[in-house]
């Protein structure tokens, strides 16, 4: 199994009990550590230059961003 890469810089927070229901979460970001991020992290980038980021779900109910490094053609990755 790979390793997760959680992305330094970036928490998502579910809505608050007053939101209206159209709010799904809240994302905040911490510029200098999510640029140091990218910049540690750049050998990561897709084809096309991006970075793929997923929202996943813990085992403890918090939710966490980690770096997708899935690339096409690499069976063995998840």
């Amino acid at each position: 199994m790979k390793e997760t890469i959680f992305v330094d810089g970036m928490s998502f927070f579910q809505p608050g009990v007053k939101a209206p229901d159209f709010v799904k979460g809240n994302i905040s970001i911490q510029p200098q550590k999510l640029i140091q991020f990218f910049k540690d992290h750049k050998d990561k980038l897709s084809d096309k230059g991006y970075f793929s980021i997923d929202l996943k779900e813990s085992k403890a109910g918090t939710w966490y961003f980690s770096l997708n490094t899935y690339k096409p053609g690499n069976s063995t990755e998840v």
